[in-house]
């Protein structure tokens, strides 16, 4: 019997595999994963919400899962060496599903290696514990938008700040995203991981970005745990990230015109070949903007020849004041006596960039990359500035002229008739990464570099030249002559009557030559160890910034112009931040993220006034350990709670702490009233802050809700300080502008968005959000000064949101407001053959960037495929007109509150008329 027992079973299992083969119960899920290169990924661990089920690739980079009852799923996949993928709502069905996964090489270049984020228009489904959100490249396209302001400013928690002495009309107006409430410098900005340029005001402003150039941009509000460097980070971070080589060739092009005489155009190329991976990027645009030679008038200068008639012998305005004494900020020539037409103004814009990525794959654990970021733009000073003043026209008693008659208002250009002034920037930027493996540990190591050239220069060329203009002018003025000479201390000649005199005007070496000059390069090294469940890494991030800035003055007496330094050369900064890292799996559900950076700070800056022609410079050394958590609780697949707690420092930039002293001899001028020099503090402590996030995203009704609160303290806020002293030069009051530490601040909020974005039909976005930003324990003492009680600082007021505080003498923390409210809405539809349309509002509330009531602007875009491959899209920005003016206007804001009670003039900045947009896309 037991020689049978063999050909038994054998009979047995034969006659079994002739049975019809039963399924197992439920579905399943099965996939390829590859790498960038296209290669399949052996050993990758699949795990599956919110079941927790999980296995491991094969060596062909196949997965399987069964016996899964129908559902919604998030799958995650991770892999040493590689970022982790988060693939959200992979519904499987009766019939299971398939999954073709494709896992990016681990980078220093991303936020998300470890938070998981699905990118998506406006609906992340964020997994991780931090407030993130990704703005795609497609977009800016969806809305037609080349510069990123208009777009960021819909994400909550985000406003694109504009100083109120910026033209944001102009395309060229500087511009610089706020995260939170916080102020320009207290954000970590970041290219492909790595810090941008911050040059001397410790920001980077983003005018020349052009959306094109980028593959997306990673917003981080609040303290996180995943940057590789937090430098600045109270706010939050802001990661603009290229595009990287693909595994297969993908390409586009796009081009496209605008209704101000602009264009732009987009190329984009990638692919592996073999073991080699490229990407090139080139995007352009360049326009007129809305300022096409804008007439303006000015109010000629002491010292000015008018043609034939003589020399201007005194300041043709005046800084009579009728009202009442409280009020702050009136322009110094609220009444001009004399009018010269007209200063033509066009705001010209220009911007190009470049992207050339190299990524050659040793092995599927081991590459190397080589990128270069290039970015070159120019605009025109004047149009970004451009800012008209209702001046009262006050000529001497006995003029009449038929053009202007006295008491008239004029609107005058606040800046003087000068040769056109451009500002030229260039940025090349170099990076290369290493990324390996060491048995299942990650090994990660970078060099980066940086060059920001930034010059603002005249169409004159000699520093020595006069600067001659054809004018017509009206009103009056006292001249020296030849035949009646000016004497010092004598009254000068009677005033000169012109009543629409054509001449010409004479400014005596206006050549001017503004330059900013940057340095930065740097490293990285980062260390990923999984144990079971957990990571540990540790990082360690160095980099030196050096800055130099000075102005080059026309002069007919010094030889090459005048110098004047601003920023000393040999003045630096070394940061270094070391990185401990723990992200625990506490069960299925939860995951705890502490993260502790080490951060060190040496700055090199100017000590005093130069001694034989040289700067003496000292060093200082700042330490500071900023803590972070993060955690993350998976309640269902539908829902994920999230909390993050974290400190941050922002160490005092160039600017802050070399201040080259001045005298005044030095800046005083023919038109001075007061004299304000500038001494260095010496005393400056960095900004620390604390903050906390509470937030969820929810799957809810086909979109996502993401919500979150915040809460975020601020000790030894920087702010400028303007005080009177009892000097006094030439019988003139002498004032001092220096820096210093304010006691504590707070910037919290509440911040919600709701998107639906489906394949084909309908879908929405609303979001808002409410925030405010404000100083506390102001001490009586902040407010006095040599002069008295409430005599300085009077736009500092406690518990009131930051207003644009940059007017003369009521000085405070800011050069821009932070509005009480904000919010977008939006529909849009897809269609079948690839249509698209879009319906948006964008709401400003009260205490916006633009310095005037709440108010909303629109904007509309319609796209429609050609082919396949070809689509022509329409957009329009500003669809309905609202604060549509071309130029800043004096005294038309909202007026500030001052801490005395009183109340400060502020500036109305306009949004721009509407900007109109027409371009092709084709996919090569």
């Amino acid at each position: 019997m037991s020689k049978l027992r063999p050909l038994f079973a054998v009979t047995l299992l034969f006659g079994l595999s002739l049975l019809p083969a039963f399924a197992a119960d439920g579905a399943a899920l099965q996939g390829t994963i590859v790498d960038a290169s296209g290669a399949a990924v052996a050993g990758a661990r699949v795990t599956i919400h919110p079941t927790g089920r999980r296995t491991t690739s094969d060596a062909r980079g196949a997965f399987v899962i069964a016996e899964l009852a129908p559902n919604v799923y998030d799958v995650v996949i991770e892999k040493a060496g590689f970022v982790t993928a988060t693939y959200a709502d992979v519904r499987v069905g009766e019939g299971g599903a398939t999954l073709a996964a494709h896992l990016a090489p681990a980078s220093l270049a991303t936020l998300q290696q470890i938070a998981s984020v699905r990118t998506q228009r406006y609906g992340s489904f964020n997994t991780g514990s931090s407030a993130m959100q990704n703005l795609s490249q497609q977009d800016f396209v969806d809305q037609g938008q080349l510069q990123i302001g208009h777009v960021l400013d819909q994400v909550p928690g985000v406003v694109s700040a504009r100083p109120g002495s910026a033209n944001a009309a102009a395309p060229g107006s500087i511009t610089s995203p706020n995260l939170r409430g916080a102020l320009d410098y207290e954000k970590s900005t970041l290219i492909d991981g790595f810090p941008l340029i911050n040059g001397s005001h410790g920001d980077y402003p983003t005018m020349f970005v052009n959306s094109l150039l980028f593959d997306d941009i990673e917003v981080v509000k609040g303290p996180t745990a995943f940057a590789p460097e937090i430098n600045y980070g109270i706010g939050g971070t802001l990661n603009f990230r290229t595009a990287n080589p693909t595994a297969t060739f993908a390409g586009s092009v796009l081009y496209g015109v605008d209704f101000t005489s602009g264009s732009f155009a987009n190329l984009r190329l990638s692919d592996t070949v073999g073991r080699l991976g490229f990407a090139l990027d080139l995007a352009s645009y360049g326009t007129q903007g809305p300022l096409q030679n804008q007439p303006a008038y000015v109010t000629p200068n002491t010292g000015w020849t008018l043609g034939k008639y003589g020399t201007l012998a005194g300041p043709v305005t005046s800084s009579k004041n009728p009202s009442p004494t409280f009020v702050k900020g009136f322009p110094t020539n609220q009444y001009v006596s004399l009018v010269a037409c007209c200063q033509n103004v066009t705001s010209n814009y220009l911007t190009k960039g470049e992207v050339g990525k190299l990524q050659y794959h040793f092995s599927s654990a081991t590459t190397l990359t080589a990128a270069f970021v290039g970015i070159q733009g120019s605009y025109d000073g004047a149009a970004s500035g451009l800012t008209q003043y209702g001046s009262i026209f006050a000529p001497a008693a006995g003029y009449s002229s038929p053009g202007f008659a006295a008491g008239q208002v004029v609107t005058v250009n606040n800046s003087a008739m000068l040769p056109d002034r451009n500002t030229i920037d260039s940025e090349p930027m170099f990076e290369a990464e290493l990324r390996t493996t060491a048995g299942s540990d990650t090994l990660l190591g970078r060099y980066y570099s940086a060059i920001l050239d930034r010059r603002t220069v005249s169409d004159l060329t000699d520093p020595a030249a006069n600067y001659t203009v054809p004018v017509t002018v009206w009103g009056s003025a006292s001249l020296c002559t030849t035949s009646s000479p000016c004497v010092p201390g004598q009254p000068p000649p009677a005033p000169t009557s012109f009543n629409g005199v054509h001449t010409t005007l004479t400014i005596p070496t206006p050549y001017s030559q503004q330059v900013e000059h940057d340095i930065l390069h740097g490293a990285s090294f980062e260390y990923d160890h999984p144990s079971g469940e957990n990571l540990y890494t540790f990082a360690v991030d160095g980099n030196t910034g050096l800055t130099n800035a000075y102005t080059l003055a026309g002069s007919a007496t010094i030889p090459g112009g005048k110098l004047t330094t601003s920023i000393a050369a040999g003045t630096k900064q070394v940061f270094m931040t070391y990185l401990l890292r723990g992200t625990f799996q506490l069960g299925d559900k939860a995951q705890l993220t502490l993260a502790n950076y080490y951060n060190t700070y040496a700055s090199t800056y100017t000590a005093g006034a130069p001694v034989d022609g040289a700067y003496p410079l000292t060093t200082t050394v700042t330490t500071h350990d900023d803590p972070r958590l993060g955690f993350s609780y998976r309640a269902s697949s539908d829902l994920n709670v999230r909390f993050s707690a974290g400190s941050a420092i922002a160490p005092p930039y160039p600017s802050l702490i070399d201040n080259i002293p001045t005298t005044p001899a030095q800046v005083i001028t023919p038109t001075s009233t007061t004299i304000t020099i500038t001494q260095n503090s010496g005393t400056l402590r960095p900004e620390t802050s604390w903050g906390y996030d509470l937030g969820a995203d929810w799957r809810v009704g086909g979109g996502v809700l993401s919500a979150d609160a915040y809460l975020t303290n601020i000790w030894n806020q920087f702010v400028g300080v303007v005080y009177p002293t009892s000097q006094t030069y030439q019988n003139l009051p002498v004032y001092v502008s220096t820096n210093a530490n304010l006691a504590q601040s707070r910037y919290q909020g509440l911040e919600a968005t709701y998107s639906k974005d489906p394949r084909v039909g309908w879908g929405e976005t609303l979001a808002f959000d409410l925030q405010r930003a404000y100083a506390f324990n102001v001490s009586p003492g902040f407010y006095t000064s040599a002069a008295g009680p409430y005599t300085t600082n009077l736009g500092v007021v406690g518990g009131i949101n930051y207003d644009a505080f940059n007017a003369p003498f009521f000085n405070g923390i800011s050069n821009k407001s932070e509005a009480y409210s904000m919010g977008y809405a939006a529909v849009h539809h897809r269609g079948s053959f690839g249509q698209y349309a879009e319906l948006g509002l964008t709401y400003y509330g009260s205490n916006n960037t633009y310095n005037i009531p709440a108010f909303y602007t629109g904007s509309a875009t319609y796209r429609q495929p050609v082919d396949a491959a070809t689509s022509l899209q329409v957009s329009v920005d500003n669809v309905f007109g609202a604060n549509d003016a071309k130029y800043v206007v004096y005294g038309a804001g909202v007026p500030a509150p001052l801490a005395n009670g009183g109340i400060g003039i502020r500036q109305g900045v306009p949004y721009g008329p509407a900007t109109v947009r027409i371009f092709a896309s084709r996919r090569l």
